[in-house]
């Protein structure tokens, strides 16, 4: 009984959790400048700056300096 109670606890928290990611996740994309999805992407898919196409670039180094 008492094992039952503790993985009854511990699939609500990480339940929990989840929906609490998912939910950040998916508001987080309103929220964010579009230098900022740059550098996201860039970070995430592993690309160097000349890589990028030239608006990407031009409006990562714009987006740096202010």
């Amino acid at each position: 009984m008492l094992q039952l109670q503790r993985n009854s606890a511990k699939a609500e928290i990480y339940l929990q959790e989840r929906y609490e990611k998912e939910i950040i996740f998916s508001l987080a994309n309103k929220f964010k400048g579009s230098e900022q999805k740059i550098r996201e992407k860039r970070f995430l898919t592993g690309k160097t700056v000349a890589e990028d196409g030239p608006d990407e670039i031009m409006s990562g180094m714009l987006g740096s300096t202010m």
